[in-house]
Parts: C-alpha cells; sequence; structure tokens
C-alpha cells in the first residue's frame, strides 16, 4: 500500500459540525459511505417490486476505505504493538531456556493455543466437513489463524463504524496519541488483538501448527506519525462472527 487516499480527505471540512443529512450527503459522493437497499422476503415466496426508500436503506463504510482506516492504525500503533510483541518473545524465550527442541515446540504450541483463545476470547467452537467418501465424514476444527481473521475483518468494519473515522478522514494526526490507545476501549482491543495476531503468526511460522496464511491486513508505507459452543460450516462461521459476535461497537 502506498500513499493514502482518503486520509486527511476532509482537512478543510468540519465533519463533525455538519448534520447528519449533510455529512451523510458528502461522504457517500466521495465514495466513503456506500448504500444498499435492503429487500425482505415474505414467506409465501411472493415477492413485490418496491420502491427504493430510506426504509430500507443500508448505509456502510466501502471496504478500500476500511482496509486504509486499519492500516493506518496499525502503523500508527506499531510501537506498542511491537512493545507487547517483544515482551512475550522476552519470556517465551526465558522459559523456552535449556529445554529440548521437541519441549519447546510443546511450550510454544501451549502458548499458541494461549493466546489464541486470550484475542479470540468465544465460548463458541467452529467445524468444517469434509467428505472423504460417500457417507464417510470428517469434522474438523475450523484453523485459528482462519478464526483470527475472520474476527479481524470485523474489527475493520467496527473502527470504521466507531468516530476514529471522522477523525481520519479530517486528517488530525495528533488525535491518534499514546493517550487514546489507553481511552478508547476499541482502539486498546485492536492493538491487543493485533499483538496476539502476531504473536500467533510468528509461533506457527516457527513451528508450522497450521497452514502458514498472507496476512489479510495491509499497512500503509508512509503517513504522517504523532510522535509522542456450536458447530457450524465454514460459511456459517463467518456469517456468525461477523453479524452476531464482532459487529458491534466496543
Amino acid at each position: 500500500m502506498g500513499t493514502m487516499k482518503y486520509f486527511g480527505l476532509f482537512k478543510k471540512v468540519d465533519l463533525n459540525a455538519l448534520t447528519e443529512p449533510k455529512r451523510k450527503q458528502l461522504l457517500v459522493k466521495k465514495g466513503i459511505w456506500e448504500t444498499r437497499f435492503r429487500i425482505n422476503l415474505p414467506r409465501d415466496g411472493n415477492m413485490s417490486l418496491v420502491s427504493a426508500t430510506a426504509d430500507n436503506e443500508v448505509v456502510y463504510v466501502s471496504e478500500n476505505v476500511q482496509e486504509e482506516l486499519y492500516g493506518f492504525i496499525l502503523k500508527t500503533y506499531q510501537e506498542e504493538i511491537a512493545v507487547n510483541f517483544q515482551d512475550f518473545y522476552y519470556r517465551f524465550n526465558g522459559a523456552a531456556y535449556g529445554l529440548e527442541p521437541k519441549e519447546i515446540k510443546q511450550l510454544a504450541l501451549l502458548q499458541f493455543t494461549y493466546n489464541f483463545k486470550k484475542a479470540f476470547d468465544l465460548a463458541v467452537g467452529f467445524t468444517r466437513t469434509k467428505e472423504k467418501a460417500p457417507g464417510i465424514k470428517n469434522i474438523e476444527n475450523m484453523p485459528k489463524l482462519e478464526l483470527m481473521e475472520a474476527k479481524q475483518n470485523a474489527l475493520k468494519s467496527n473502527l470504521a463504524d466507531s468516530e476514529l473515522l471522522i477523525e481520519f478522514l479530517m486528517g488530525h494526526v495528533g488525535y491518534f496519541d499514546s493517550q487514546l490507545a489507553l481511552d478508547n476501549p476499541l482502539l486498546k482491543s485492536i492493538i491487543e488483538f493485533e499483538t496476539g495476531f502476531k504473536i500467533l503468526t510468528n509461533l506457527n511460522f516457527e513451528y508450522h501448527f497450521e497452514e502458514i496464511r498472507k496476512p489479510s491486513a495491509q499497512i500503509p508505507e508512509e503517513i504522517p506519525i504523532p510522535k509522542e459452543k456450536p458447530m457450524l460450516s465454514d460459511q456459517d462461521a463467518v456469517e456468525y462472527l461477523l453479524a452476531n459476535v464482532f459487529n458491534k461497537k466496543q
């Protein structure tokens, strides 16, 4: 990711001073928000054509904006994530000192599982079914890193729905300082989650617990930085996560 397209797009506009209708009109015009219209299907299957109205309009932040905003947050608070990450490895290396390679891998697996539960924080299991032969099915737990990606995508959506988007669009670099990371619950949870995700990814790269996956969150190369238990299928799991678990403002 190179130069950001949306950061500071409204440097000369006080979005907070606009009325909600005017702000919506402006954000939709600039492609920040996108609109869709929901059609409810009746149980009898007979669908009537209705005109688009505000009653069935759905407004959401475009995926491009979500990705750029999340990347901006990762870049801005990379030091906080790095410090937490280094602290983990300092403690892990201390615990692994003097152990045999097999013992170190077992320790890594325990940490992999622990940090997943800490970051994912759900008392729900997700599985996938593979048919090995006619009538023979193999039930597997969904990979932990895959579930972490699902939560990361939900955090992107939550972040874009928060007040942080407006500050980002107005280019208020100083707003995103170290104190905000302590005071804003959503931002704090993102930093904690990304620390855990980085730990899992690193441990997995070293010890091959799961298939190595390419990170989905892209960090911009240059930005101004201030100094200071059910069983569900893959698709069901993703829909459940986004609709019922993660897609809530922190």
